[in-house]
């Protein structure tokens, strides 16, 4: 599987997409009549506070970036009662030379032009913008072993929720094994299947390989294509894991996912990019999310996965 898909690739976009909803807005964003595109000097004090932070590890190219356009944070005019979906912070142009960076749901444009938002939300918005030009190097250790993981579990979270996994153990390792897998193929573009069940086994608590082998076979990359036909999977083979599974519907559960984590998550069940929003939101105290929520489930490791990503 490529890891050059682009958001248009994924199932959540083709379904937000629906009758060119996304496409609008977007021609709204990109008409100087309708927005406006937010300079540095439109946005002297919180680039004031962003510089007195030593903590971002990417922050003197990030800004870099904005100075030399880039990266484009954009607004809508004040005139202008849309928004960009929360689940859509930045898009990437083709060619990576470029990202348009949504904080109308952040910013205020005042009577003088100034622009009027969190520093921190800011900085987080742009800089997991940049990471996204920028590329990611997908086919490091250290992010397949740690982004499996802390990925798995935000997973795992929405269904054990739903049907009480921590009182099935076998279950729910099942799960974790399963939503390994499929950020190692999905995201990441991971082909060497060796190596992807061993990471997916390694994030599975005192499990054996002989119970995560029937649902390793199940779980071939067509059945990881997306995160729908993973879900209808779960339906499907409710037998394999616990009888409740096959009320699991896809609509179902982007809701609760959307309901736990926050709707800004939502592109990081498809994208690595996005996920690495949502990630760099809980580690740097952006609360872009449900921060509280999420800290516990990303932990340290987070952290290390954040700076091994930034840097």
């Amino acid at each position: 599987m490529s890891t050059n898909r682009s958001l248009r690739d994924t199932f959540l976009f083709t379904q937000m997409n629906a009758n060119g909803f996304i496409d609008k807005k977007l021609e709204m964003f990109q008409d100087p009549n309708k927005s406006i595109r937010v300079t540095p000097d439109m946005i002297e004090e919180v680039m004031l506070h962003i510089n007195k932070v030593s903590k971002y590890p990417s922050k003197m190219a990030v800004l870099d970036a904005f100075k030399n356009g880039a990266l484009v944070p954009l607004v809508l005019k004040p005139s202008i009662s849309e928004r960009m979906p929360v689940s859509i912070p930045f898009i990437v142009s083709k060619d990576h030379s470029k990202a348009l960076v949504f904080i109308d749901n952040y910013a205020t444009v005042d009577s003088r032009g100034d622009v009027k938002i969190d520093h921190k939300k800011f900085y987080c918005l742009m800089e997991s913008a940049y990471i996204a030009m920028m590329g990611i190097p997908k086919h490091s250790g250290k992010i397949a072993s740690l982004g499996s993981n802390i990925f798995s579990h935000i997973f795992a979270k929405v269904l054990n929720k739903a049907f009480a996994l921590n009182t099935n153990r076998d279950a729910l390792n099942k799960v974790i094994f399963v939503a390994s897998k499929y950020f190692l193929t999905c995201h990441l573009g991971m082909q060497d299947q060796s190596a992807i069940f061993n990471y997916s086994l390694r994030n599975c608590k005192n499990c054996s390989e002989i119970l995560v082998t029937e649902v390793d076979s199940i779980f071939a990359p067509d059945r990881l294509a997306n995160i729908s036909t993973v879900l209808s999977t779960f339906a499907e083979r409710a037998y394999n894991f616990v009888p409740g599974f096959k009320k699991i519907t896809t609509r179902d559960y982007l809701a609760s996912f959307a309901e736990m984590y926050g709707q800004s998550t939502i592109m990081g069940l498809e994208m690595f990019e996005y996920f690495t929003f949502i990630l760099s939101s809980v580690v740097t105290g952006a609360y872009l999310n449900n921060q509280t929520l999420l800290e516990d489930i990303v932990d340290v490791d987070g952290a290390k996965l954040y700076y091994e990503i930034a840097r």
